[in-house]
């Protein structure tokens, strides 16, 4: 079964499901309103806004008529979680939606969810073809839709890529974890739209009447009000997360930047001057050191952007950038930079040394900046290139109690 033409549920990886939820919950918004109901599986009652993302999956399940493995399935990574421990009491509703059958869900108010006279993908599509025609400030058709986009991703309800985190914790290639990574190019044509044509916003000062500033989250403004930005032909954004981005539970120290599109999970800690550059995805738990950063990718449009998953740790000054996918677990050290063409050598014990690949750091691994030697001079002087080097496999139930800096000096 396919919810959307290009992303089929069903992909797997040694019969794990890599469908990610959050693909399922991004192409309801396209394809639906949402108003918060109560609902009931097997007796079992959820108040309007509690487990919406159940809510949306089962009301479009029973709207278009599905059957209960097509629903299961669009439950993704969440089912294959129930899977994998059949008696545990995770996902409870998954779990009595499987005992029980969609027979026994009931929406007492009707249905959650309202079809949209034209899907955010469609709408979004017309309007960027038709871009060229867009002035600053237009009330264009699609105008409307591209905000809710921006609204929506910081309620953490859209984004422009949905990643399945089991993918990312078991994937040895590029390709594999590329299965569990599903990009919405639309979505990306919106954030464009939106930073590139909508009109400057306004707030207000009291003593010097209206200002106006670019579309960023609320912060205080006493450090500006000598800096005549606005007057200028120039586009100047302070510091801080701009609209369009998402990190609930994240640690932010100053002078950090989360661009638009950028999603950041719960419990992830940016520290003083790093980066999560536009539409990058970095997963729970994370640590991104000062001065370092995770790349941003707005074009090619339906291209991967930079995709860390959970628990990764990048050290001081380091970057993956150009599309890079970082397993979970990962422990980039410091100055290590990665790009689309940077060599990637599997160093491990009982590896092949002179194997490498790009844009791929396996999960639960240890990565260091190297060089290679690609020739000598004349003078035969060595002329070495830069690439990083995986040195170890690390323990996941281990890496909790190690002190980083300590396993880095050791390297």
């Amino acid at each position: 079964m396919e919810i959307c033409n290009e992303y089929p549920v069903t992909k797997s990886l040694d019969n794990k499901l890599l469908w990610p939820f959050n693909a399922t919950i991004f192409f309801i918004h396209s394809e639906y309103e949402y108003e918060a109901k109560p609902f009931s599986i097997a007796g079992k009652e959820s108040k309007a806004g509690q487990n919406e993302g159940t809510a949306k999956i089962l009301a479009f399940s029973i709207d278009n008529g599905l059957n209960l493995q097509d629903t299961l399935l669009l439950f993704g990574d969440f089912f294959q979680e129930v899977n994998d421990d059949p008696e545990g009491v995770e996902h409870e509703n998954i779990r009595l939606l499987m005992a029980n059958g969609l027979e026994s869900v009931k929406f007492s108010k009707g249905s959650c969810l309202r079809k949209r006279s034209s899907s955010l993908e469609d709408t979004i599509n017309d309007t960027w073809e038709n871009r060229s025609k867009i002035e600053r400030e237009d009330n264009y058709i699609g105008r409307k839709q591209v905000f809710e986009i921006f609204e929506l991703i910081e309620a953490g309800l859209l984004g422009p890529v949905a990643v399945n985190s089991l993918a990312l914790s078991i994937a040895e290639t590029r390709d594999e974890a590329k299965r569990g990574i599903v990009v919405l190019d639309w979505v990306k044509k919106a954030l464009l739209l939106g930073l590139g044509k909508q009109f400057k916003m306004r707030w207000i000062d009291k003593t010097k009447g209206y200002r106006d500033f670019l579309p960023v989250f609320p912060m205080s403004w006493d450090e500006f009000e000598n800096l005549e930005i606005c007057d200028l032909d120039s586009r100047q954004a302070p510091p801080g997360a701009r609209r369009g981005s998402r990190f609930a539970g994240v640690q932010s120290m100053p002078n950090t930047w989360i661009n638009s599109g950028a999603v950041v999970g719960y419990g992830t800690m940016l520290d003083n001057v790093s980066v999560a550059a536009s539409c990058a995805y970095i997963g729970k738990n994370c640590h991104i050191s000062g001065k370092a950063g995770v790349g941003g990718v707005f074009e090619p449009l339906g291209a991967i952007p930079n995709v860390v998953g959970d628990n990764v740790f990048i050290g001081v000054g380091s970057e993956p950038t150009e599309g890079c996918i970082i397993g979970s677990g990962a422990v980039l050290a410091p100055k290590v930079v990665i790009t689309s063409g940077t060599r990637i050598y599997d160093m491990r014990p009982g590896k092949n040394y002179g194997t490498y690949w790009y844009g791929f750091v396996p999960h639960d691994t240890l990565v260091v900046e190297a060089t290679y030697q690609i020739g000598t001079d004349k003078e035969a002087m060595i002329i070495a290139g830069g690439c990083v080097a995986i040195r170890k496999n690390m323990d996941p139930s281990k890496r909790g109690k190690v002190d980083i800096n300590s396993m880095l000096r050791e390297m």
